[in-house]
C-alpha cells in the first residue's frame, strides 16, 4: 500500500498539484480511493488524472467518483482497463474554485503476481514503397521473417502507417510508426497511427515530441550524426541536442550512409553516455533504416526487447524503460546481486560498500568495454565474469566490438544508493 497526503487551501484556487506512484514490477491491479478531512455543503473543485510511467491516460478521480480500479483486463468506468506498466504513475491534482480548507488522501493499493518476460527481436527503423523505401509491405514482411523477426515498425517518412490490403504473415507483429522528416532533422515516432506535421518541428522537436507523447508513443532522434545536405537530406540533427525531449536516441544505424560510414554513429554513442552521465534515462536503440533487402546488410544490429508480451503496448513501455539490447548473435548483459539477477533497465538498490557480479558475452565480438558512470573498462575478450565494488557508480553498460566495429550494445543497468 501507497498513500499521498495533500492540503488544499484558498490560495490553492486554479493550480495544480502533482504527485507519484511508484508502481512495482508485476503489479495487474491497482485500487485507489480517495478521503478527506471535511466535507463542505459546498464541494471543492477537485480533478485527480492519473497517467502510467509510459504518459497514457488510465483514470480519473474526484469529489463524487473517489474510488479508481485499473487492472489487466478490467476497469471501473472511471478507469482504462490494459498492460500495468512498472515504473512512476503520475497523478495531476487539478484544483479549481476552493471553498473551504482540507486535508486529502489518496490511498493505493496493488495486486501482484510473479511475471515472465520474453526477449523479442525486431526492428524499429523500416521504409516501404509508400514512400522512399523499395519493398511492398508484404516484401519486408517476408525479408523480416527470413531474419526471424517477431516485431517490425513500419516508419514511412511522414506517412502513418497504414496495411492497405496486404496479406501479412500473422506470425510478425507489425506496429505503426513515422518517421518525422524536416531539413533539420529526422525523428521517428513509434506507436502512433497519425501524421505529425513537420512544420511543428521549425524551430525545437518540443511539440511534435509532445503530441506523439500525447498519442500514446515515444519519441526518438534518428541517425543524429550522418552528413547532412546534400549527402543526405535533413539527416543530420540540427536542433539543439536536448534530452529532455526525447525518448530514445538511434545510437546504430546501419542503413544507406550508416553502412558505409559507420563511424558517425560513435558521435551518438559519445552523447548517449554524456546524458546517462547527466542522469537521463534515454533509451539506445539500433535501426537499419531499412529501404532495401541490401540494408538488412553485416552492420545492421536486430534490436531485442525484454517484455510481459508482444503487444504495442509492453514493447512500447519496455522501450523507453531500456529494457533492450542491440545484437547480432548470442549476447547477454546481467548483474547478479544478493542472489538476484538484473537486465538492462532494471534498477538495482545497493549500498555504497557493495560489490555485484557483473556478467556478459557476446559470440561474435573479440572484445567487450564495461561502460560506467565512472569510466571504461577493456576485456580484450567475448565474455567475462567480474565482481565491481559499486562505489559512487550510478550505471553500467556494455559495448561489444569486432575489430573496432560495433555488433552490440545494451542498454544500462542502473544503480540506485540505498542509504
Amino acid at each position: 500500500m501507497q498513500s499521498v497526503n495533500f492540503n488544499i487551501s484558498l490560495s490553492d484556487q486554479f493550480s495544480t498539484k502533482i504527485f507519484h506512484l511508484d508502481i512495482r514490477e508485476g503489479t495487474n491491479k491497482i485500487f485507489l480511493t480517495l478521503a478527506s478531512e471535511n466535507v463542505g455543503i459546498i464541494k471543492n473543485e477537485l480533478k485527480i488524472l492519473i497517467y502510467d510511467s509510459c504518459e497514457e491516460f488510465r483514470g480519473w478521480m474526484d469529489q463524487e467518483n473517489r474510488e479508481l480500479l485499473v487492472a489487466l483486463k478490467e476497469a471501473s468506468v472511471n478507469g482504462v482497463k490494459g498492460y500495468i506498466p512498472s515504473g512512476k504513475w503520475m497523478m495531476l491534482i487539478e484544483v479549481g474554485t476552493v471553498s473551504y480548507s482540507s486535508k486529502y488522501m489518496i490511498e493505493a493499493n496493488f495486486q501482484n503476481e510473479k511475471i515472465h518476460e520474453n526477449w523479442y527481436v525486431g526492428e524499429l527503423h523500416t521504409h516501404t514503397t509508400r514512400s522512399d523505401g523499395v519493398m511492398t509491405l508484404n516484401e519486408l514482411a517476408i525479408e523480416a521473417k527470413k531474419h526471424e523477426l517477431d516485431f517490425l515498425f513500419i516508419t514511412d517518412h511522414d506517412i502513418p502507417f497504414c496495411v492497405d490490403g496486404e496479406s501479412i504473415d500473422d506470425d510478425l507483429k507489425l506496429f505503426p510508426g513515422v518517421e518525422i522528416t524536416s531539413y533539420k532533422g529526422h525523428a521517428l515516432a513509434l506507436g502512433i497511427e497519425r501524421h505529425i506535421n513537420p512544420q511543428l518541428m521549425a524551430e525545437t522537436p518540443d511539440l511534435s515530441s509532445k503530441l506523439v507523447r500525447s498519442e500514446g508513443g515515444i519519441f526518438g532522434i534518428a541517425h543524429p550524426f550522418f552528413p547532412p545536405s546534400p549527402y543526405c537530406s535533413g539527416c543530420k540533427w540540427s536542433y539543439e541536442l536536448s534530452p529532455t525531449n526525447v525518448d530514445f536516441l538511434e545510437l546504430w544505424n546501419s542503413g544507406g550512409t550508416g553502412s558505409f560510414l559507420p563511424g558517425f554513429n560513435l558521435a551518438a554513442l559519445s552523447s548517449w553516455v554524456g546524458f546517462l552521465n547527466e542522469g537521463f534515462k534515454i533509451c539506445a536503440t539500433s535501426g537499419g533504416d531499412i529501404h532495401s533487402v541490401k540494408d538488412f546488410n553485416d552492420l545492421w544490429l536486430p534490436f531485442h526487447v525484454r517484455a510481459t508480451n508482444l503487444s504495442l503496448k509492453s514493447i512500447i513501455c519496455s522501450i523507453k524503460a531500456g529494457k533492450c539490447y542491440a545484437s547480432r548473435g548470442k549476447f547477454s548483459f546481467e548483474i547478479l546481486h544478493k542472489d538476484k539477477k538484473h537486465y538492462s533497465g532494471d534498477t538495482v538498490n545497493v549500498s555504497k560498500d557493495d560489490s555485484v557480479e557483473i556478467m556478459a558475452n557476446s559470440e561474435t565480438a573479440d572484445k567487450i568495454l564495461l561502460l560506467t558512470s565512472a569510466g571504461v573498462m577493456d576485456f580484450d575478450s567475448s565474455s567475462f565474469d567480474k565482481k565491481f565494488q559499486v562505489q559512487d557508480v550510478r550505471w553500467l553498460s556494455i559495448l561489444a566490438l569486432r575489430r573496432e566495429t560495433i555488433v552490440g550494445f545494451s542498454n544500462p543497468i542502473f544503480l540506485r544508493n540505498d542509504k
